[in-house]
């Protein structure tokens, strides 16, 4: 037992990776994918040398002003605002609050807001980067005396932090902008659009029959007159069943690697890094869309039109999880009367992934490499909800590449260290989709605050724990994010672009489509 764990500890020891602090292998292979994007030297094997941006180095400059940020103008509601909050957070904390600073002094920190610059980053204020006042004694209420202007991101970073594990985290941040590396979501709408278009892969069976010899091909074919989509066998007759397995998809899905293949962004399918911009304004996710320049998640309606039915009905392109009605005109007679035959209930809606011709009436939310191949394979946008889009990166290319070879090195060498490096390079990216953030915030209250809490329009569900003690659930009115989840949304729906544009752009195309069905369809 001792022998496999010191193995483990020994391979992620070489990327100094704590396997002690990281409780399983996905969060050791997620580590290990992050260090490699501050690290990228590191991961740069001698059979394979690339030419990546430079280590970090907690000793560089990687302050990256925006030449083109509009220097931020303090206004008084602004400061007004920002005195009740200083004034509310100090007196939660305990602390006086006679000498706070007020909306009074609005014209003395206008001008220094306007004239100085960052305390810890020496970054100029813009409306890309508020000011805020840092307290230097934090046993000290925000006053004149106590607060230098700071950016708000380097003020989060001080906190009660040491001064140099404070400095660490203020050019971490630096390095992850100068490069659009990935980081955590900070707007609660894009979190909640990025949410939606979590999908995981497909796994569903076409035909369950296939014998050698004697089962047809089935075809699909749409009648418009009737209004109904008709199966029925050709003249061809099964002979093989093969399995087509893709060589390393999901590494292929955020690998980044140039390839003359894809249409979109210069070649590569790039990685999401921080959040440019939210919009639901159609125009504008309309020429989003249609630029295909930008890399974004957009939530929009539509269809493929009866015209491209008969092409798509064999594999419809979009999956996605819809709720289905367990009805026999649903789900189908087979289904239905198995269920029936061992008693499944059948009253509740249930939600599936499945294969779809078209948004099912509803808005579906999908990256830009997906909906762009659907479009291209003749999908209609019939209506634009939502959209966000991100800084490009092509990060994991050396964790990528640097798995990927020593994964071959140890196929060549017949050792099953083969099998660890597709496990990490196969296992990370669910991790970024497992956000542990609390939705619900729980609180122990007696009678009479707990008849206060559930008059509370936040307020989830109460549960009594003793004669005068509640349990009390909250929701609270923001959520935290600790991973960078669009990168895992980023690799699912990559995938899937991978998968249909092999099927829609190389399988349709050089084989005669009468002479195969699909068995099952597996990502």
């Amino acid at each position: 037992m001792v022998t496999p764990l010191m193995n483990l500890i020994d391979k992620f020891e070489q990327f100094n990776i704590d396997v002690l602090h990281n409780i399983s292998i996905a969060s050791c292979a997620y580590a290990t994918k992050h260090y490699s994007t501050y690290f990228p030297s590191k991961f740069n094997l001698e059979s394979d040398k690339q030419t990546y941006y430079s280590d970090f180095d907690i000793n560089a400059d990687y302050s990256n002003p925006n030449p083109n940020a509009k220097p931020f103008e303090l206004t008084a509601g602004y400061w007004k605002n920002k005195c009740y909050h200083y004034k509310q957070q100090d007196y939660k904390a305990g602390r006086e609050t006679q000498k706070n600073v007020t909306a009074d002094d609005y014209s003395y920190y206008k001008k220094l807001f306007k004239t100085s610059v960052c305390s810890n980053c020496s970054a100029k204020f813009t409306y890309d980067n508020h000011p805020s006042l840092d307290r230097q004694d934090n046993e000290l209420p925000h006053t004149k005396d106590n607060c230098l202007p700071a950016c708000v991101s380097c003020n989060i970073a001080h906190v009660n932090r040491d001064p140099k594990i404070a400095s660490l985290h203020i050019k971490i941040r630096q390095y992850a902008i100068k490069n659009n590396l990935p980081m955590t979501l900070s707007v609660e709408r894009i979190y909640k659009l990025i949410r939606e278009c979590i999908t995981g892969g497909l796994a569903a069976v076409f035909h369950r029959e296939n014998i050698a010899g004697k089962t047809h091909i089935n075809e699909l074919t749409y009648d418009e007159q009737s209004n109904k989509v008709i199966s029925q066998d050709n003249e061809n007759v099964v002979t093989h069943v093969f399995a087509l397995d893709g060589n390393s998809l999901y590494p292929s899905s955020y690998s980044s690697v140039k390839n003359e293949n894809i249409p979109y962004t210069n070649h590569r399918i790039y990685m999401a890094g921080r959040s440019r911009f939210y919009s639901e304004k159609p125009y504008v996710i309309k020429n989003c869309i249609e630029q295909r320049k930008d890399i974004f998640v957009a939530k929009v309606k539509g269809y493929f039109p009866k015209s491209e039915d008969n092409n798509l009905l064999p594999l419809p392109p979009i999956f996605r999880n819809i709720e289905i009605e367990n009805k026999e005109d649903v789900i189908g007679e087979y289904m239905y009367s198995q269920a029936q035959k061992y008693s499944l209930p059948m009253t509740k809606k249930d939600r599936k992934l499945t294969t779809l011709l078209d948004t099912n009436g509803q808005f579906m939310v999908f990256n830009n490499y997906y909906l762009q191949l659907l479009i291209d394979l003749g999908f209609i946008i019939t209506d634009y909800k939502s959209i966000a889009a991100f800084e490009k990166n092509t990060a994991y290319e050396p964790f990528v590449r640097t798995m990927m070879n020593l994964r071959i090195q140890a196929i060549l060498a017949g050792s099953s260290k083969e099998k660890f490096q597709k496990l990490i390079i196969n296992a990370f990216y669910g991790y970024d989709t497992l956000n542990t953030e609390k939705f619900n915030k729980l609180n122990l209250l007696d009678k009479a605050d707990t008849f206060i809490a559930q008059h509370h329009p936040n307020h989830i569900g109460t549960r009594n724990i003793s004669a005068n003690t509640f349990a009390v659930q909250i929701k609270p009115k923001t959520v935290t994010c600790f991973t960078s989840l669009q990168s895992g949304v980023f690799i699912l729906d990559n995938a899937k672009y991978w998968y249909l544009n092999y099927i829609c752009n190389f399988m349709y195309k050089c084989l005669d489509r009468k002479r195969f069905h699909f068995v099952l369809a597996d990502t």
